[in-house]
């Protein structure tokens, strides 16, 4: 019985088929569930984050460490590290609303790639045959037999 289960599993889930068990032995199988869930690494304070929302946090963070030092420039008076702490932050928010933002069910990475590609289109396109084919369609033309009837004229693709 165990082994007619296991072969209807292995074929229902579009494998091979089972070979063939000696007498007297059985076969044991587990089919591991799929779950839709992703990994998370729970951080102090029951803070957990996904594997995307820390890489992206941790990317952040060296770019909002790497801006600090950058501005250095800007002096140590109280006014200048307000506008470091300001411009050296937005790395670490935009990190941040990267991760947690899912606009419509899909992350803000994906739509920020969707503009993209909208931007990088043409905004008009024009249909011409592939050249390929042009040379295609005119040997078909030139093989037939038949002159152009009375009162017509031979038209090109290319016109």
């Amino acid at each position: 019985m165990h082994q007619d289960m296991a072969q209807d599993h292995a074929t229902a889930q579009g494998g091979p088929p089972l070979p063939p068990l000696r007498a007297g032995t059985v076969r044991l199988s587990h089919t591991v569930p799929r779950l839709l869930v992703e990994d998370q690494i729970t951080l102090p304070f029951n803070i957990e984050l996904t594997w995307r929302q820390s890489g992206l946090l941790l990317l952040g963070l060296s770019l909002a460490l790497s801006w600090w030092h950058a501005l250095s420039w800007l002096g140590e008076d109280p006014l200048g590290v307000m506008a470091r702490l300001v411009l050296a932050g937005m790395p670490l928010i935009g990190g941040g609303l990267v991760g947690w933002l899912h606009p419509l069910g899909r992350p803000l990475e994906q739509w920020f790639l969707v503009l993209w590609r909208f931007w990088r289109q043409p905004r008009c396109l024009a249909w011409s045959p592939h050249p390929a084919w042009r040379r295609l369609a005119e040997q078909l033309l030139e093989s037939t037999d038949e002159p152009p009837s009375q009162g017509q004229e031979e038209r090109r693709w290319d016109e």
